[in-house]
């Protein structure tokens, strides 16, 4: 891994609950060599320190192997909590099939179990994110790991994202900043 990278949030053995209060995610929880997140304060002060770019990489089940997916999302920025840590970037790209999931969740603000910024979707997906009216999310990155399965189940409280091809379950999901 390059030096200057930030584990943003971490989901590899499923152990770790994400459906956790505003509280926890502002300040972050887990642990870093498992599951974890690192607190939206912390990366509201990183993003707005110097510019940083967000890269998913998610990792998903196939027949015999697996593959690597990653989208990049260039210059993004969050802002603190008064804001409710609304997002922003400039651009983004795919890398290897995995499609966009946070250009229609810009300037949304970041809601939890405990604080539903936006209908009930925090409770529905069962863990903190961005949502928007309608919809919610085409993504759950913060869902329930669920690395037995060999595709996606359509429980939006599982850890999905739109649109992977053949429809793959993850088995493993990673934010990073870079500056």
């Amino acid at each position: 891994m390059p030096i200057g990278r930030t584990i943003m949030s971490h989901q590899i053995f499923g152990n770790v609950s994400f459906a956790r209060t505003w509280a926890e995610y502002k300040s972050g929880f887990g642990h870093f060599y498992g599951d974890y997140w690192l607190g939206l304060d912390h990366v509201s002060y990183i993003t707005n320190s110097r510019p940083q770019d967000l890269i998913f990489v998610v990792v998903t089940r196939k027949p015999g192997d697996q593959d690597i997916r990653s989208h990049y999302y260039y210059n993004f920025k969050v802002s603190d909590e008064s804001n409710q840590y609304r997002f922003t970037f400039s651009s983004e790209a795919g890398v290897n099939g995995l499609s966009d999931c946070l250009t229609s969740l810009k300037n949304a603000p970041f809601s939890t179990i405990d604080v539903n910024n936006v209908d009930t979707c925090a409770s529905d997906f069962n863990a903190g994110w961005w949502f928007t009216s309608g919809n919610c999310s085409p993504c759950n990155p913060n869902g329930l790991l669920r690395r037995d399965l060999l595709y996606w189940s359509y429980n939006v409280t599982h850890t999905h994202w739109a649109s992977i091809p053949d429809n793959y379950g993850i088995i493993h999901m990673v934010m990073m900043l870079e500056p």
